[in-house]
């Protein structure tokens, strides 16, 4: 049996060729995404591991039955101990904050070191680079140093083992500082200090449970490492985590092995049924069809095999030479298992039922079966001769390739809607890249949590006089935005409020947006963010001095803290994209179909000279109202919102005794040594115990970038594969057709139809074929198009649309360009692989057209 089917390839070399090389195709492309998926996905996990530590949650402040709730969840599988000892100094210098670190800690945080050794025993400590910075003398290690744990404690000398990389700068840690000098262990000092705890544990549930536990009980402050685990993750992240993918690579798989079985079915059905009819059973036929599909799987694994593999190097090459980041390849065993074996049935059973097929019919009505022109009950009676029209063709056409047809239809159009959805998101990415890039900008930003913990006017300065430093912007602001669970609010309140629908509108918009209880009887607006504007903000002052409608606006008294501005213009309730909020408009920016807000400015409504009250979980205030800004105006500061006060109010009413900072931006000097200034106001936040709250610019602007770069090379890698295996089926599935096709064009030229006339036929029927798949594929696109439109730049009316796309004409040219490259594609494609063989065919003479094809 195996000699009749080694045979029976030398007469069927082209559908033989055909089938080999598209499941080969199948398994080189679906192991190659597995691969190259996994890799690069594990080379990204790994760079955001390194950046912010590999645990999952974090417990600062933690209590005794703390590591209990941690150890009892069954899927927690490692924790580490951090235990805090205290502020250390040298030399009466402070140097930050100290701390025993385990093994285990230190692997979840992935703690480098610049050279030596983490502390294993009592006497030995290990210090930051930062740390290292500042200390009078350089140190090796080996060498002594002395450490106090108190500023005017005793010292204690202990041997440097190493000197650590910065660790921890970008994490989250609830106000919590990390240690900066690591100590050896010393089992009598461990139970002085707090205590932070480190797990990793994947099973959310479980995550979720330990939370809620550890607030019940008060037993510490929990942290969700939600940077190195991020819970909103892009589309195509998610698509591509857990193996997802696995199960689409093998729907897509099934789908082409069904092509293909589609494509050579009449051949095989008519051979098999000769054998049939030379006297083989059901047993040998079956035995026929099961070691002719191993020959092809045998020959299509191994090619397959070999080309993902190396077109996965290929393609990881490119990647770390692009995106310049260390590629670890992973090789997911049970993933490519699970789609080796789910494609290698899925071809079995195909092939199984092929067999059945044949072995069930009736020879006598198997080859009827294959011609769709014949009625098995009566015979055909030719009424009339019918011309030889376009549409006649057409429909004759429809009547013998019909499902072919449809297939051919349904991939061109899914794969025009991917390639350009893919095009359109690369692009997308790409551009975000260069925004980022060119964004980078040498600076440090520190935000406190609290305005009270926010830098002073002296500390501003003692930073502005480091080397190195161009210039240091500083903003003083409270908000309520990390008070969500306790419900907090920011009230303005005044007795004239309580019967204005500005103000109760105002509020219940506000307030359903952050998930407070609406009060229908309240005199206030709801703020949820109060800023203090400088004295030295001229620019600013000088709006309000120019726009206020109502009363007069006083610098002086602004700035003591004594007035305030109350900012009332008309607004209109929209959702742009985070539910709907109030949103002032101007007259350029009016949606007439919305309604309009405005304040009542009647006799009950609040005038200059009035009080407002101003409540926030920091204190109360009164504040005299200055003046009232009730027009639209498109130059309105975007932070103005309700009420403006002086940076003097916000220090007054936190109770604070000098002014505060709790946004400052430390911008650097390009032309100096920025990595040599970044250290030295790394050390200086260090050492004031505030480190945690510093974040380099320049690594946060450089990580979006990254993200962007790291989705666009997904896109790319899946457009390419898309483009590769359509052009490959197209080109190999059109073959079988082209052979028969080849034939109706010599039946065609025997009757009488010219080669023009045929080669204007088939233009016609690919135009018209190319129009049906690029609408289909428009109308799938737009949608795609106009849900991306809404997130990126959110509109809720149809006037908003237009308004979004005359203001983002970008959008509207990467939505056609996308389109147009994809149109441009697929008929590329459509003319190489069928248009151009069709018109060649059509040029040859009849003999070459009839017989041809047989000889071949």
């Amino acid at each position: 049996m195996r000699k009749i089917v080694l045979r029976s390839f030398r007469g069927r070399k082209r559908e033989l060729r055909i089938s080999m090389i598209m499941l080969a195709l199948i398994y080189m492309c679906g192991i190659m995404t597995i691969l190259f998926q996994e890799s690069f996905y594990r080379s990204r996990e790994s760079l955001r591991y390194n950046t912010y530590g590999e645990w999952t949650g974090a417990v600062f402040g933690a209590g005794k039955e703390t590591e209990q709730i941690l150890g009892e969840a069954e899927s927690t599988e490692r924790i580490g101990r951090i235990i805090m000892q205290g502020t250390s100094w040298y030399q009466g210098e402070r140097l930050g904050e100290a701390g025993y670190v385990d093994r285990t800690a230190a692997a979840l945080s992935r703690i480098q070191l610049a050279e030596g050794e983490l502390p294993s025993k009592n006497a030995e400590a290990a210090i930051s680079e930062t740390v290292a910075d500042r200390l009078p003398k350089p140190l090796k290690v080996g060498d002594q140093i002395e450490i106090a744990l108190k500023e005017d404690g005793e010292s204690k000398s202990y041997t440097l083992s190493g000197i650590v990389r910065s660790w921890g700068k970008e994490w989250n840690t609830e106000r919590h500082e990390l240690p900066g000098v690591i100590l050896g262990a010393d089992e009598k000092g461990q139970e002085a200090g707090e205590t932070y705890l480190l797990f990793q544990n994947y099973n959310t549930n479980e995550t979720n449970n330990i939370q809620k536990r550890i607030e019940v009980l008060e037993a510490g402050t929990y942290v969700y490492n939600e940077k190195a685990y991020p819970v909103d993750m892009s589309a195509i992240d998610v698509f591509f985590q857990d193996g997802k993918f696995v199960f689409f690579l093998v729907l897509v798989a099934a789908i082409l092995i069904g092509y293909l079985m589609m494509l050579t079915l009449k051949s095989r059905r008519y051979s098999l049924t000769i054998l049939r009819g030379m006297g083989a059973d059901a047993k040998e036929i079956l035995q026929m069809v099961l070691w002719e599909a191993l020959f092809l799987w045998g020959a299509a694994f191994l090619t397959g095999m070999v080309l993902g593999v190396l077109g996965t190097g290929a393609a990881l090459f490119c990647v770390h030479m692009v995106v310049k980041i260390p590629v670890h390849v992973r090789v997911q065993t049970e993933y490519i298992l699970e789609y080796i074996g789910c494609v290698t049935v899925i071809y079995f059973m195909c092939n199984l039922a092929v067999a059945l097929t044949v072995i069930r019919c009736q020879i006598r009505t198997t080859f009827k079966s294959d011609s769709g022109l014949l009625d098995r009950s009566t015979p055909p009676r030719l009424k009339r001769a019918e011309t030889l029209t376009f549409f006649v063709c057409m429909r004759r056409r429809w009547a013998f390739y019909g499902r072919i047809y449809i297939v051919r239809l349904v991939i061109s159009t899914v794969v025009m809607a991917v390639s350009a959805i893919c095009l359109q998101t690369f692009i997308e990415a790409k551009n975000k890249y260069e925004f980022w890039m060119g964004a980078i900008e040498p600076a440090y930003y520190y935000r406190a949590d609290d305005l009270g913990e926010g830098l002073t006017e002296d500390q501003v300065l003692e930073i502005q006089r480091i080397g190195g430093v161009k210039s240091v912007e500083k903003d003083a602001y409270i908000n309520v935005d990390g008070m969500m669970q306790d419900k907090e609010e920011i009230k303005v309140s005044s007795p004239v409020f309580k019967e204005s629908s500005y103000v109760s509108t105002h509020r219940r918009y506000i307030q359903k947006g952050r998930s407070i209880p609406h009060d229908k009887e309240g005199d206030y607006f709801s703020l949820w963010e109060l800023r203090g504007i400088s004295p030295e903000d001229a620019q600013r002052l000088s709006y309000y001095e120019k726009t206020v409608d109502l009363g007069e606006f006083h610098k002086e008294s602004f700035a003591a803290g004594e007035e305030c501005v109350l900012i009332l213009p008309p607004y209109q309730i929209r959702d742009l994209g985070g539910g709907k909020e109030p949103v002032y408009v101007n007259a350029e920016e009016l949606d007439d179909s919305k309604e309009i807000y405005t304040y009542e400015t009647g006799e009950n409504a609040i005038a200059p000279g009035d009080l407002v009250e101003i409540s926030t979980p920091w204190g109360t205030e009164e504040i005299k109202v200055g003046g009232i800004i009730t027009r639209s105006d498109s130059n309105l500061y975007i932070e103005d919102y309700v009420i403006a006060v002086s940076e003097e109010f916000l220090k007054h009413l936190c109770g604070l005794e000098e002014a505060r900072y709790a946004a400052v931006k430390i911008n650097l000097d390009e032309a100096a040594d920025t990595i040599a200034v970044g250290k030295e106001i790394e050390s200086y936040f260090e050492a004031l115990g505030k480190h945690s709250n510093l974040t380099d610019a320049g690594s946060t602007v450089r990580g979006f970038a990254e993200d962007s770069l790291f989705d666009g090379t997904q896109y790319l890698f899946i457009l390419t594969g898309v483009w590769l295996v359509y052009m490959l089926m197209m080109y190999q599935g059109n073959q079988a057709y082209l052979k028969n096709e080849g034939k109706r064009i010599g039946i065609f030229r025997a009757l009488g139809m010219d080669k023009k006339t045929l080669k204007s036929r088939y233009l016609l029927e690919n135009l018209s074929e190319g129009a049906v798949v690029i609408l289909l594929s428009f109308v799938i696109v737009t949608g795609e198009f106009l849900i991306r439109l809404r997130r990126n730049a959110p509109y809720d009316s149809i006037y908003l649309l237009f308004r979004t796309l005359e203001e983002h004409p970008e959008e509207v040219r990467l939505f056609v360009l996308a389109l147009f490259i994809a149109g441009t594609v697929f008929l590329g494609v459509s003319a190489v692989t069928l248009y151009g063989p069709l018109v060649q065919l059509s040029g040859r003479n009849i003999d070459d057209n009839l017989g041809g094809g047989e000889r071949k």
